[in-house]
C-alpha cells in the first residue's frame, strides 16, 4: 500500500507542475476566482451588479478570494496565489482523512495510504490543476469531523472545546462555499444517532450563531451588496428542467471523466450496505454528500470540482473499515488500491497531451494579437485571465452569470450591447468557437444573441489552440 501510495503522489505532483506551467485549467472559472481576488485587492467585495468597473454577480463566497488576496500581497502573482491555494488546499484533505482515520483507530501505516488515494481521482486533479474555492471547504468539513470524534472518545458527552473547533471549522466552510453543508449536517446526525443531544444543540447552535455573524460581516464589507448579488444568482438560472437534467449532467461527468471516484464510491457504498454502517460517521457522511453532490448537480454550470466531496467521503469509508484485523476487511482497500495503480498507468498519455498543449503560450499569443487593435479600451473575454494578464481590471466578472442576470432583469445587457456596437473593446477573446452550443444555447455564456450583436462590430482575427480573437472592423 506504501509503494502504490507513493508511486501515486509522485505521479500527481509530476502532473501537477506540468499543468501549472501551461495552465491547463486555467478555464473562466479559474479567471473569475482571481478576478475576484483581484477585486478585493483594489478595496471592493463583490462589485456590483453594472458599475463603471464593467459587468459583476457571481455566486461564490468571499474566504477563498479574500486568502488568495492575501498571498497576492506578499508577492505571489494573481495565477500563482490560486495554485498555492489548491495545493495547501488538497494538502489539507488529506491531512483531515488522515487524522479522522487515526480518531477511528486505523494504524498510521494504512492511514496516509488510504488518505492519499483521493490524489487518483480525475475531481482532486482538475481542481487543483485549476483555481477555485471547493478544496478549502472540503477540507474544513473534515477537519471538523475529526474535532467532533476526538471530543466524543471515550467520553459521555464531547468537549466543549471540540464543539466549538469543530462549529468553527464547519463555519469556515460556508464562507468559502456556500453549499457545503455536509460537515455540520452529519456531526449533527452522528450525534443524535448516539443520544448525545446536547451535544448536538451546542454544536448546531454554535454554528449558526457563526454563520450569521459571518453574513453580517460580509454585508457591512461589502457595503450591502453581498446578500443581493448571491441571492440573484445562487441558482445559476435554474429550473424545473435543469433539475431534471441533473441526474444525467452527474452520471455524464462522473462516468466519463473520473471513473476512479466512481469505483471508489462504489466499494465505499457497498461496505455501507453489507457492514450495517448506515448509523457511522463515515456512512453519514456519504449518504448526505452523495445526496448533496446531486442536488448540486441540478444547477446549471457545475462541472467535476464539486465531485471532491463525495470522493473524500468514499474514501474515508473505505479506510474506517480497515481497522478490522481480519484479511477480509482489507479487500476494499486493496481494490481501491489497485485501481489507483491503473490510474497511475493510464495518467502517462495524458501527461504527454498538457505538455503539447501548451495553454499559457496561447495566451500570450492570443494576447499579442490583441494588442494589435487600433483602439485602446478595455479587453473583453470569456476568461478574466486575459485582461489580468494584461494588468486590467476585468470588464466582465463572470460571462455565465451575465447570462443568468439577464434572464431575470431584461434589459441588463443593454451596456455591453452599446460598448460591442461602438466598438469600444480593442478585442474579444472567446474560449471556445463562436458556433459552439455554450455560447450559442440559451443557457450558455452571455445569451444566445452575444455571437450575433459581436460579429456586427468585430472580425475575427486569429485563432490560437481553442481561442478566438476578434478585433474592431474598421470605422
Amino acid at each position: 500500500m506504501c509503494a502504490i501510495a507513493g508511486i501515486l503522489t509522485i505521479a500527481f505532483l509530476l502532473r501537477m507542475w506540468i499543468s501549472w506551467r501551461n495552465y491547463f485549467e486555467v478555464d473562466h472559472t479559474a479567471g473569475t476566482w482571481i478576478a475576484m481576488a483581484m477585486d478585493a485587492r483594489s478595496g471592493v467585495l463583490y462589485r456590483p451588479i453594472f458599475s463603471s468597473m464593467g459587468y459583476g454577480g457571481t455566486r461564490y463566497m468571499p474566504l477563498h478570494a479574500l486568502a488568495q488576496m492575501q498571498l497576492m500581497n506578499l508577492g505571489l502573482g494573481p495565477v500563482a496565489s490560486g495554485y498555492a491555494l489548491g495545493f495547501l488546499g488538497v494538502a489539507l484533505v488529506v491531512g483531515g482523512l488522515y487524522a479522522l482515520m487515526r480518531q477511528f483507530e486505523i494504524p498510521a501505516a494504512a492511514a496516509l495510504p488510504i488518505a492519499l488515494l483521493v490524489l487518483a481521482t480525475s475531481s482532486y486533479r482538475t481542481t487543483v490543476a485549476g483555481i477555485n474555492g471547493d478544496l478549502l471547504p472540503n477540507a474544513f468539513n473534515l477537519w471538523g469531523l475529526a474535532a467532533i470524534v476526538g471530543g466524543a472518545r471515550r467520553r459521555p458527552e464531547p468537549r466543549r472545546r471540540c464543539i466549538a473547533l469543530a462549529a468553527a471549522c464547519f463555519m469556515l466552510a460556508i464562507a468559502t462555499k456556500m453549499t457545503s453543508v455536509f460537515g455540520i449536517a452529519a456531526s449533527a446526525f452522528w450525534l443524535i444517532f448516539r443520544r448525545q443531544w446536547r451535544a448536538a444543540i451546542i454544536l448546531t447552535a454554535a454554528w449558526s450563531v457563526g454563520v450569521g455573524i459571518l453574513l453580517v460581516l460580509m454585508q457591512l464589507a461589502s457595503h450591502g451588496r453581498a446578500m443581493p448579488i448571491l441571492t440573484a444568482c445562487a441558482s445559476g438560472g435554474g429550473g424545473f428542467r435543469e433539475i431534471l437534467a441533473g441526474p444525467h449532467r452527474l452520471f455524464e461527468h462522473v462516468f466519463y471523466h473520473d471513473r476512479s471516484a466512481v469505483g471508489f464510491w462504489l466499494i465505499a457504498m457497498g461496505l455501507l450496505a453489507f457492514k450495517r454502517g448506515w448509523q457511522t460517521l463515515p456512512g453519514i457522511y456519504l449518504v448526505l454528500t452523495s445526496l448533496g453532490t446531486l442536488a448540486i448537480y441540478c444547477s446549471p454550470g457545475t462541472s467535476l470540482n464539486h465531485v471532491v466531496d463525495v470522493a473524500a467521503a468514499s474514501v474515508l469509508m473505505i479506510g474506517f473499515y480497515f481497522q478490522a484485523t481480519t484479511w477480509r476487511s482489507h479487500i476494499p482497500a486493496a481494490g481501491a488500491m489497485l485501481l489507483a495503480l491503473a490510474v497511475i498507468v493510464s495518467s502517462y498519455g495524458r501527461i504527454a497531451q498538457i505538455r503539447r498543449q501548451n495553454n499559457h503560450a496561447r495566451i500570450i499569443a492570443a494576447l499579442a494579437d490583441a494588442n494589435r487593435s487600433p483602439v485602446h479600451g478595455p479587453l473583453l473575454s470569456q476568461n478574466p485571465i486575459f485582461p489580468i494578464i494584461q494588468g486590467q481590471q476585468p470588464y466582465l466578472l463572470d460571462s455565465f452569470m451575465f447570462r443568468t442576470l439577464r434572464a431575470k432583469r431584461p434589459g441588463f445587457g443593454r451596456q455591453l450591447w452599446q460598448d460591442l456596437a461602438r466598438r469600444r473593446f480593442s478585442a474579444v477573446i472567446l474560449d471556445v468557437p463562436p458556433n459552439d452550443p455554450i455560447l450559442t444555447d440559451a443557457d450558455g455564456d452571455f445569451g444566445p444573441d452575444f455571437v450575433g450583436r459581436m460579429q456586427q462590430s468585430y472580425h475575427l482575427s486569429r485563432v490560437e489552440g481553442h481561442f478566438y480573437v476578434y478585433l474592431p472592423n474598421g470605422r
